[in-house]
């Protein structure tokens, strides 16, 4: 038995060739109170529910979290110790598939000073959080015995099946960090590592679905700067430890070109019912609630989401009629280069005893491609797993 490496934190040790890590945990957080999430009014603010009480948390994630922010999902809670803050608690972690997932995103800089760091770069001689270089600041800067690295951390929450994509909503940030990371002339020189706080994760995928910008961007200068991704584990009193410190990252979609098409699905809302005159359906009678219809795109998804999303145009496919009518619109992109929209259209069926007969579906087999759901979707965990489905799996 050889010990290679050790420090206050972890110990990785040799043996028969395989390499064991022995880890002290660390705490990232402090379970004050455990809750139930009820809404997110706005992106800085949920409402929780402990026993009668309500509760107005503060939540210092910027992402959409819609797999984990679901009504009734336990979250746990951190008293805030400063006394003039206006919300006494903060949102640090929830409890999602049997384990807990960390969700103050800002404190995975803690995470790789004291576990990710020593691992990684056991031969650091200096390093420096939110070191200044020329005009940006990075998170980190480290001094090897052989070169000096700035490094970006991301967290990533969304595990699904899997597979971990980061971000779940649209990063201009990080797009810039990485182009300025991919700038510096020495393409060991920028690192950027995606701490990943689920620790079934096997693959990590940038998320092309939610942020196809920032996919473009890392797909075309990855050899110009180094990834790594690295899941850990959390438990509920917030005690980290790293369970994989070299989780494969995949480009599913490796061709630029090929990088604007796929399906889609759009949630529409109609507050009141409506009688509407659908084309050459006629006149069709919608009650209120909320519509999901799938479609696809062979070329310029993001152009077509695009033209959805316009109220103003010319009304030419059954969707247009509706979304004319619609009170809210919500489109979910899945990128893939196979052809799935029936496929998906026959899954949503399974969801739901409604539809609206021949709509979307001119043009192929199906009975439709536009599903009714009384309560809203994305509050419904069958069709979350869909969703996820058919961006962590079925796309690729």
């Amino acid at each position: 038995m050889i010990i290679l490496f050790k420090s206050p934190s972890l110990i990785l040790i040799q043996n028969n060739r395989k390499k064991i890590y022995f880890k002290d945990k660390m705490k990232i957080f402090t379970n004050d109170l455990e809750a139930e999430f009820v809404k997110r009014p706005n992106r800085f603010i949920i409402i929780a529910a402990n026993q009668s009480h309500m509760i107005r948390v503060h939540c210092p994630n910027p992402g959409r979290l819609h797999e984990i922010l679901v009504p009734g999902t336990k979250v746990i809670l951190e008293k805030t110790q400063d006394p003039l803050r206006k919300t006494r608690y903060s949102l640090v972690g929830a409890y999602y598939q049997g384990k807990v997932i960390p969700l103050y995103s800002s404190r995975a800089n803690q995470i790789f000073k004291k576990l990710i760091l020593p691992l990684k770069f056991p031969d650091c001689k200096y390093h420096k959080a939110e070191y200044q270089f020329e005009n940006s600041r990075f998170d980190f800067f480290i001094q090897t015995e052989k070169q000096e690295i700035l490094i970006e951390v991301k967290a990533c929450t969304l595990v699904e099946e899997q597979t971990a994509m980061f971000p779940d909503a649209p990063s201009e940030r990080a797009k810039k960090h990485i182009e300025e990371l991919a700038a510096l002339q020495d393409p060991q020189t920028g690192q950027i590592c995606f701490i990943i706080n689920h620790r079934d994760a096997k693959r990590f995928i940038p998320n092309l679905h939610t942020d196809i910008k920032l996919y473009k961007t890392l797909l075309g200068l990855k050899e110009k700067i180094k990834l790594m991704a690295i899941s850990i584990d959390t438990d509920s009193q917030g005690n980290t430890t790293v369970i994989n410190p070299n989780i494969p990252i995949h480009f599913p979609i490796s061709d630029l070109e090929n990088l604007n098409t796929g399906i889609y699905m759009l949630l529409i809302h109609l507050e009141q019912p409506k009688t509407i005159n659908i084309g050459k359906l006629g006149s069709i009678k919608f009650k209120k609630g909320y519509y999901i219809y799938c479609g696809s795109a062979k070329k310029n998804l993001k152009q077509r989401l695009a033209r959805h999303l316009r109220r103003t145009k010319k009304l030419k496919w059954h969707i247009d009629y509706l979304i004319n009518q619609a009170d809210q619109i919500k489109d979910f992109p899945i990128y893939t280069l196979k052809d799935l929209e029936c496929t998906l259209s026959q899954d949503l069926q399974k969801l739901t005893d409604i539809n609206v007969k021949n709509f979307g579906s001119s043009d192929c087999h199906c009975s439709s491609h536009l599903y009714y759901f009384e309560d809203y979707p994305l509050h419904n965990n069958n069709f979350l797993k869909l969703l996820f489905h058919y961006r962590h799996t079925k796309a690729f």
